[in-house]
């Protein structure tokens, strides 16, 4: 499970959860992108930020792992980290596990038919954008159809960008972000500074 996690947010823990019960998965592996786009509504968190508060998100459930793979100076892409755990995991299959929201800019990814070839996936609809339309940009691809799998997932829609804004605003983020989350974005002053409404 792939994503900038600027901040992680409960959605995507749910995410997480959801995925291994239905699709009876081992491991969790949660991997913080290298970059992401810059823009107004995006501050530009150093990856080590994004990485430790991922990690502090996904502390308590041992199902999840947390990988700084991606996280560094040089930018990693996708299918670099899936070419890469293939190569390290011969036995092991894998499963791309995202929101159709993100799904449907697959076409535009790096590599995507290598990407197809790597990896089944997992999508659970997300913010308007149905599974079929996800599906759809997926076989368009590569990806064949045993391959696309669908989440029963209810709809949650929280956003690192509604978090964001949010915090940015001085409003209370409890119930969107874990506690600790909360209390590391506080006691680093991400986010302008924000009050994340903790007591």
């Amino acid at each position: 499970m792939g994503g900038t996690f600027n901040p992680p947010h409960n959605a995507h823990l749910l995410l997480g959860v959801f995925a291994r019960e239905q699709y009876q998965l081992d491991e969790i592996v949660v991997i913080p992108g290298s970059t992401f786009s810059p823009n107004k509504n995006r501050p530009q968190i150093d990856g080590s930020h994004r990485l430790n508060m991922t990690r502090i998100a996904c502390e308590d459930n041992l199902f999840f792992r947390v990988s700084d793979r991606e996280i560094g100076p040089k930018t990693v892409y996708t299918v670099e980290t899936l070419s890469a755990l293939k190569s390290e995991n011969l036995e092991n299959e894998f499963f791309f596990i995202a929101g159709s929201d993100l799904v449907v800019t697959f076409k535009n990814w790096r590599e995507p038919e290598k990407i197809a070839k790597l990896t089944n996936f997992i999508v659970a609809p997300r913010f308007g954008t149905s599974f079929e339309e996800a599906r759809s940009v997926l076989m368009g691809c590569g990806a064949i159809d045993k391959t696309v799998l669908m989440l029963d997932f209810p709809r949650i829609d929280i956003s690192s960008t509604l978090v964001r804004e949010r915090l940015e605003a001085g409003l209370d983020c409890r119930y969107l972000v874990p506690d600790k989350v909360l209390m590391y974005i506080e006691e680093n002053k991400l986010y302008k500074e924000a009050k994340a409404g903790t007591p």
